[in-house]
């Protein structure tokens, strides 16, 4: 709840701030609080978009389990967001990434996913550890 209060804050701080860093002479501070306030705004909306799927190892699971309409709202905002931020002009639109390589990011997204598979799957199907020995009872003989 917090990073969607976060996220919403940084949201409608989003245009003060552009007009503040847009301005001729703009101090220091408007110049990074820009980018700030875009980073806050997307990782916030992504984080709670994705951190709500109701999957084994992240939070929307156990929020789902909890309360099946709280989740489908905090997913819909979350969702409504992420899409929001993207699709907002100056935010890497395709028309913006035509000077970019787009070969390196998927090699480096399709890396990153194999990876995070991987990981996933290394925890979930290693044999369970050994249970700990039983403790000695009073009086027995030592071996």
């Amino acid at each position: 709840m917090c990073v969607l209060i976060v996220s919403t804050v940084a949201f409608f701080l989003t245009v003060p701030v552009f007009h503040a860093a847009t301005q001729s002479s703009p101090s220091p501070f408007w110049l990074i609080l820009d980018p700030a306030i875009d980073v806050t705004i997307l990782g916030g909306f992504a984080s709670l978009a994705f951190g709500m799927l109701p999957l084994p190892f992240s939070p929307g699971r156990h929020v789902r389990h909890w309360n099946p309409w709280a989740w489908m709202v905090l997913t819909t905002i979350g969702l409504i967001g992420f899409v929001a931020v993207l699709l907002t002009p100056g935010s890497g639109s395709p028309s913006e990434l035509r000077h970019v390589a787009l070969v390196p990011l998927f090699v480096a997204f399709a890396l990153f996913a194999v990876g995070s598979l991987a990981f996933m799957a290394y925890f979930h199907l290693r044999p369970a550890p050994p249970a700990p020995p039983s403790p000695m009872v009073a009086g027995a003989p030592a071996v």
